[in-house]
């Protein structure tokens, strides 16, 4: 019979037991291969009551979605639904099914950090150290809406990878490489981790992929001849480092203030150029 023991903080079914890290998604899924039938019906029985919307998925003949309540799982439903999605090669909203939240004619917002990229990148722009802009998005169609913002913000022009898998921090960096390689631009600036899942990698990730130096949490971007000189923040305050460009920057909250659209501009980024792109144009697997 399937039991928690609470101060454990782990589900035992039969002979298999899992430990549960709430801050590691990956020990949410339990493998029970090794579980006799009674334990696997009996932990896809758990599974079920807990978040009915996945009761008819194949994955739960293998997989036990297990949490320490029902409501805390549904309230990682969207992290779960990833997992899900990678397993059985849906896409998130094939894998999440109804989850209770509309999205239907709902206008989604660029990611802050991302926002802050933007800015910092017109205003490298407007001092005369970038001759052009471009801002790329990885995501759904809905995606163009958001790439228009920040056409509408001063970006020359907007490269949309579209795609409606859930996409991990490791396959966007590779496709960001695939753009970068035919685009060769002079400095790469990403916001330094995304508001829904906090990854804090693709930057990083980035750079290693392309060779290239880092300056990752900037709160200052000074650029020279060849280089550049960014400070950044740090546990004890405040660090500047010189790398030498072509480098990718990781932007922090207080690198700048970003702008807003105005009318004008909005109505004008409707017409400027959006070339659209698959991950499969880069030789990515999502």
């Amino acid at each position: 019979m399937l039991h928690k023991n609470l101060i454990a903080g782990e589900w035992v079914a039969g002979d298999i037991s899992l430990n549960i890290n709430p801050s590691n998604t990956n020990d949410i899924v339990g493998e029970f291969s090794r579980a006799s039938a009674d334990d696997v019906r009996t932990a896809i029985a758990a599974a079920k009551s807990a978040l009915p919307v996945w009761s008819q998925s194949p994955i739960l003949a293998r997989h036990a979605i297990l949490k320490k309540t029902g409501d805390e799982i549904l309230a990682r439903k969207e992290e779960l639904g990833s997992l899900l999605a990678r397993e059985e090669g849906k896409t998130l909203t094939e894998a999440i099914g109804d989850s209770g939240v509309e999205l239907a004619n709902v206008k989604m917002s660029m990611n802050p950090f991302d926002e802050i990229s933007v800015e910092e990148a017109l205003r490298l722009k407007e001092a005369g150290k970038a001759e052009e802009v471009v801002v790329v998005s990885i995501g759904p169609a809905k995606a163009e809406e958001t790439l228009r913002t920040a056409l509408a913000m001063g970006a020359d022009r907007a490269i949309l990878v579209e795609t409606d898998d859930a996409v991990e921090p490791l396959a966007v960096a590779k496709i960001l490489k695939g753009v970068a390689d035919a685009e060769q631009p002079g400095l790469i600036i990403v916001g330094k981790q995304a508001i829904d899942d906090d990854s804090n990698q693709t930057g990083q990730m980035l750079a290693a992929l392309l060779g290239s130096a880092q300056a990752t949490f900037a709160s200052k971007i000074e650029i020279g001849d060849g280089k550049a000189e960014v400070t950044r923040e740090v546990d004890g305050g405040l660090q500047t480092i010189e790398i030498k460009l072509p480098a990718v920057v990781t932007s922090d909250l207080r690198l700048n203030e970003p702008r807003y659209a105005s009318l004008p501009n909005i109505m004008k980024a409707k017409k400027k150029p959006l070339d659209k792109k698959s991950p499969d144009d880069f030789g990515v697997s999502t």
